[in-house]
């Protein structure tokens, strides 16, 4: 049954004139997380991810400005599988309008539509699904720390000479895939 066919009102809608923007960020995350919670709130659409092993975590948040148009009448989370929803945005072209919402009484569905220029819309609905992590709660780094880490992560980054036998040096310092 698509949700579109329930009697319940919509809690939360957002919509992006050009798909372009949230289909590259899912095809970004997607390569390395197959699931992430997704947070709508008034603030906006919180994303966050850990991968299998537990080492990377990503998490961004969309403002609410960031979006065409936003309504959000109360928060709600969940997860969501990114690899079935980059089978959907795949089949998206980049000029179609995006609406993303949820209705009912319970947050369980979410739906992404996709509506081309000329008016052809094509609806996708993803089912949540549980994750074993989120949401995080990320504080705010002082500036600085964060340039502190910085400083530390160039260095990491710089060819580094070798101090003699026994001595480990940094040749590089790769984070990630």
């Amino acid at each position: 049954m698509s949700v579109a066919a329930t009697k319940f009102p919509t809690f939360f809608e957002m919509r992006l004139d050009k798909a372009t923007f949230f289909k590259d960020l899912l095809e970004a995350i997607s390569d390395r997380f197959s699931k992430a919670y997704f947070v709508f709130s008034d603030k906006g659409l919180d994303v966050q991810a850990v991968d299998s092993s537990g080492f990377a975590l990503v998490a961004l948040l969309l403002p609410f400005e960031a979006f065409d148009y936003y309504r959000c009448d109360r928060a709600v989370s969940g997860g969501l599988s990114l690899v079935d929803m980059a089978k959907a945005f795949r089949r998206a072209n980049n000029d179609d309008i995006l609406t993303i919402k949820a209705m009912g009484d319970r947050f369980n569905i979410v739906t992404f539509t996709f509506e081309t220029p000329n008016g052809v819309s094509r609806d996708y609905d993803f089912n949540c699904v549980d994750i074993d992590v989120g949401p995080f709660e990320i504080k705010e780094t002082p500036e600085s720390e964060y340039h502190g880490v910085s400083r530390v992560y160039g260095y990491l980054q710089q060819p580094q000479q070798p101090r003699g036998e026994g001595h480990c040096s940094f040749r590089s310092c790769h984070l990630g895939g």
